[in-house]
């Protein structure tokens, strides 16, 4: 339900449900007898060229000015996103070289408002989820001379990003009130596999993967605002980033690794009760929040895998690989500007990742290495847990209830 220009009245009373729905879907196949083979999916000499896949959904939005827009039933948003690409090329003698990424992107929203001052409620149930997949496999081989496999591992490789919000102030001085129900999950997994093969000469696979997801469950965003929940507040997230790459030659060199001067393969996780944005906010809260992984899901909020293997019968093996993962939880945060903070009942927050690397390299008569990241501090878990954050300014911060 979308309001039109000006004062804009949106009160719903009845179920809607919003879906949105992406698939992208990009495969190159190249084959050569001697000479160069090169398959990809995207453009390498653009950033923004992947094979991509982007939902978005809201449920109720509001337009220009001051906008009353009220739940009272039921109000289902989801955004799904999926972009699979796969690249192979082969070479009997030469180079073959694959290049692919992809990249999904969802956005589900439940209610929200516009750049003026709003007066957003919700009494009924809001249920919001946004899930993107990113899958890429590269394949190449030769017989003689080289066979490469990469991603945009520049740019995170392989991307998976999800957002989901329940109610989105935007702009101006909002009122909110949340007296319902309100579940905001973001889940976003990406998935990189480049595989290569040289009988005799030199064999690479450089890929890697970044998942991104954010949950809110109230999004004051600029302006002060006044944000009230007696209702039950949940925001979760779950992330996987898995990396898997394959490298073997015979005679030569073989080579695996992913993008390990930026963190390598890449989970990131963050979930928020209320965020009050900037601005000088006002939130209470007298209902239970609680923050931390997807709903009805004990998984961690972020694991990031990465996993390289190399082999070089004869000459040199080399496998550098590793992996982030970043996962941060807050109950009510204020942002910027001189907020007042009040909670009078439970806050429930909870944040965990897992990080894991796996680096393998074998020769039978040569040289073999197997490394982390380790100048930067390899592979790397992160977790971070936060009740109530005040943020910038001076705050006033009253607890009587459970943290």
């Amino acid at each position: 339900i979308v309001g039109g220009d000006g004062h804009t009245t949106i009160h719903n009373r009845n179920i809607v449900d919003v879906h949105a729905e992406a698939l992208a879907v990009a495969a190159a196949i190249s084959v050569t007898n001697q000479g160069g083979a090169g398959s990809t999916t995207f453009n390498p000499f653009s950033l923004d060229a992947r094979n991509s896949a982007q939902a978005t959904a809201i449920g109720t939005e509001g337009c220009d000015e001051e906008d009353d827009i009220a739940n009272a039933s039921t109000v289902n948003v989801t955004a799904d996103a999926m972009a699979i690409s796969v690249d192979v090329s082969a070479a009997l003698n030469g180079v073959a070289l694959a290049m692919t990424s992809g990249e999904a992107t969802a956005q589900a929203t439940g209610m929200a408002g516009s750049e003026g001052g709003q007066s957003l409620r919700n009494t009924g149930t809001l249920d919001v989820d946004a899930d993107a997949e990113a899958w890429t496999v590269a394949v190449s081989a030769t017989q003689n001379g080289v066979a490469a496999v990469a991603d945009a591992l520049w740019d995170g490789g392989t991307l998976a990003d999800a957002t989901a919000t329940g109610i989105d102030g935007h702009g101006g001085a909002d009122i909110i009130s949340q007296d319902g129900t309100l579940t905001a999950d973001a889940d976003a997994e990406a998935y990189s596999n480049g595989v290569s093969f040289s009988m005799e000469g030199f064999a690479a696979a450089m890929m890697t993967s970044t998942a991104i997801a954010d949950s809110t469950g109230i999004q004051g965003g600029l302006g002060g605002d006044t944000i009230l929940n007696t209702g039950s507040i949940h925001a979760g997230t779950r992330v996987d980033a898995w990396t898997l790459n394959i490298a073997a030659v015979a005679d030569g060199a073989a080579i695996t690794a992913n993008d390990v001067w930026d963190s390598g393969t890449e989970a990131i996780a963050t979930a928020v009760g209320v965020d009050g944005g900037d601005g000088n906010d006002t939130i209470i809260n007298t209902g239970t929040i609680t923050v931390g992984p997807h709903s009805g899901d004990d998984d961690n909020m972020a694991e990031a895998y990465a996993n390289g293997v190399s082999f070089a019968l004869n000459g040199f093996a080399g496998s550098v690989m590793s992996s982030t993962a970043t996962a941060v939880s807050t109950g009510i945060a204020g942002g910027a500007g001189k907020d007042t903070i009040c909670n009078d009942n439970l806050i429930d927050v909870d944040a965990t990742s897992d990080a894991w690397n796996l680096s393998v390299s074998g020769n039978y008569q040569g040289v073999a290495i197997a490394a982390d990241a380790v100048w930067d501090g390899g592979t790397t878990a992160e977790a971070t847990a936060v009740g109530i954050d005040g943020g910038e300014d001076a705050d006033l911060i009253q607890n009587s209830g459970t943290i």
